[in-house]
């Protein structure tokens, strides 16, 4: 078993089940809350958005031809 910790943001675009479900019964007053939500809301919309994380550039310098 392990245990994954992530930013609030990337949080909530890489688990957003999770991070809707834990934000429901959180307290509303906190800073950023909306822009969380949105963020895991827009996870949820576009399913493919969470896997799209990261860019980075090739070892070979070519870009993946």
């Amino acid at each position: 078993m392990t245990t994954r910790w992530y930013h609030p943001i990337c949080g909530a675009y890489r688990r957003p089940e999770t991070f809707l479900e834990a934000l429901a019964t959180t307290p509303a007053a906190f800073d950023g809350r909306e822009t969380l939500a949105h963020e895991a809301q827009l996870s949820v919309t576009h399913r493919r958005a969470p896997r799209v994380y990261s860019a980075g550039l090739a070892t070979t310098g070519r870009g993946g031809r």
